[in-house]
């Protein structure tokens, strides 16, 4: 079985060199552009759904990620530069920022690499400052590239001032941490909040972390 969205790269200026992964939404490809390395993310058609809806979901989805990617760089997140955006395929061609993953730096050398717990914390507070949230910020999909962080794969973003979306950002955040680095994570956590903090105050930082409490009860809940 061939890669899934291979064939939309015949007959382009870009070229394909290699899969870098495959998701249920979407496949990352490595690409070039006259020379000039890419990525390619590809929302690939879905064969359960409808053709027409299938074609809407991927292109509103695609959309709303470049609308998000865009307005988080406007107000100062580093995220991929956008390239090209092939609507009517359902595909974003972006830069390829190479790097290291921030959950790689963390597990060589969690004890010189805390200062990112704030730049993390700063990221989100500038985005839910302006009605944004990322969906998924975890240390996978932050990169540390020249000593900065940068923030990808925006397919869960969205617009929001609602609480409980800016809540469900930091409890990925708390989760995932306490969950690989333990060791570490009391004093990550505590740097995160610290910048997260300096750019929403006191009093839009205590709203999300009861937010972030409830979520939480409500998770054990379900489990029981």
């Amino acid at each position: 079985m061939g890669l899934p969205g291979v064939e939309l790269f015949d007959d382009t200026d870009f070229r394909l060199v290699r899969p870098v992964s495959i998701g249920a939404e979407a496949t990352i490809y490595e690409v070039t552009l006259r020379g000039t390395p890419l990525i390619a993310k590809v929302r690939v058609p879905k064969p359960y759904r409808n053709a027409v809806i299938d074609r809407d979901v991927r292109e509103r989805r695609t959309l709303n990620e470049v609308r998000t990617m865009s307005k988080a760089h406007d107000i100062g997140i580093v995220v991929p530069h956008i390239v090209h955006v092939d609507l009517p395929n359902s595909i974003i061609f972006m830069e390829y920022v190479r790097g290291t993953e921030l959950r790689e730096v963390l597990y060589k050398s969690p004890e010189t690499h805390l200062k990112f717990a704030g730049d993390l914390g700063r990221y989100l507070g500038e985005m839910h400052e302006h009605g944004l949230y990322h969906g998924d910020p975890t240390p996978a999909n932050l990169i540390v590239r020249d000593g900065e962080l940068c923030i990808i794969d925006f397919g869960l973003s969205g617009y929001s001032d609602d609480v409980e979306e800016h809540a469900a950002d930091v409890n990925l955040v708390e989760r995932s941490v306490y969950s690989s680095y333990p060791v570490m994570a009391r004093d990550f956590i505590e740097l995160f909040w610290r910048g997260y903090r300096e750019v929403r105050g006191s009093f839009s930082e205590a709203e999300v972390k009861k937010r972030v409490a409830e979520i939480r009860r409500r998770a054990r809940y379900v489990m029981r």
